[in-house]
C-alpha cells in the first residue's frame, strides 16, 4: 500500500466529478422517496436495512448512467458492488453512513477489511474512498452527503458534498409521511451485530448482502 492521498490532493482529482457524485447520491435517494410516495405504507413496512438495499441499487444505477464512459473514470463491479476509479489514483465505492462520525458498517469480511485498510488486492496503490449519505432522523431527507477516506475503524478525512447544488434535479418529498425507524441490533449506533444467516445461504449471497 502506498500512502493515501491528502484531502487536498483528492479534491484536486475529484474536482470535476464532485457534482456528478452528488447527483448520483441525491437521485438514488429520490428514487426511494418516489417509491414511498406511490405506496406510503412502505415507509413503515420496510426496515432500515431494506431501505438501504433499495437506495444502494438506485445509486448503482445512477452511477452507471452518470459515469459510464466519463473521461478519466473507470467503472467496474467486484463481488457485488460498484467501483469507480478516478485518474488511476482513487478508487471509490458508495455506502450509507451510520452516524455523525460518517463511518460505515459491514459484516467484517476480508474484502471489507481490506478496503478500510487501504489494501484491496490489486488496488493497493489507489486511495480507497467512500461516497456516502446520511438520512435525517425521520428518513425523509438526506442530512448529509460526503466523501470519506477510511482508515481502519475510523475516518482519515472528509470532503462534504453540497446537496443544495442538485436541488433542482431532486424533488424534496416533504409532503410524504415520515419513514418509520425500525430499531434492530444491526441498526443501533456503535454496533455491528448481525443476525445469524440461514445455513443454506451461499457465500456469494452473504458477500453481496454485506457489501451494500
Amino acid at each position: 500500500m502506498t500512502q493515501t492521498l491528502s484531502k487536498e490532493a483528492a479534491e484536486g482529482v475529484l474536482e470535476k466529478h464532485s457534482l456528478g457524485l452528488t447527483k448520483v447520491i441525491a437521485a438514488g435517494w429520490s428514487r426511494w422517496r418516489e417509491l414511498v410516495k406511490q405506496d406510503p405504507g412502505l415507509g413503515s413496512i420496510l426496515s432500515n436495512r431494506s431501505r438501504a438495499s433499495i437506495v444502494s441499487d438506485c445509486i448503482r444505477h445512477e452511477a452507471l448512467v452518470v459515469f459510464d464512459g466519463a473521461e478519466d473514470v473507470t467503472v467496474s463491479e467486484d463481488r457485488g458492488f460498484l467501483l469507480l476509479t478516478f485518474n488511476e489514483k482513487i478508487i471509490l465505492r458508495f455506502k450509507k453512513f451510520r452516524g455523525a462520525t460518517l463511518r460505515t458498517s459491514s459484516v467484517p469480511t476480508q474484502q471489507a477489511l481490506e478496503y478500510a485498510a487501504q489494501t484491496l488486492p490489486g488496488m493497493e496503490s489507489l486511495t480507497h474512498l467512500v461516497a456516502g449519505y446520511l438520512p435525517d432522523e425521520v428518513g425523509i431527507d438526506l442530512k448529509k452527503a460526503a466523501i470519506t477516506c477510511p482508515e481502519g475503524n475510523g475516518v482519515n478525512w472528509i470532503i462534504e458534498l453540497d446537496l443544495t447544488k442538485v436541488v433542482g434535479d431532486v424533488t424534496e418529498q416533504r409532503d410524504l409521511a415520515a419513514v418509520a425507524h425500525v430499531e434492530t441490533d444491526e441498526t443501533k449506533i456503535g454496533t455491528i451485530v448481525r443476525p445469524r444467516r440461514p445455513e443454506h445461504e451461499t457465500d456469494t449471497e452473504k458477500q453481496a448482502s454485506s457489501e451494500r
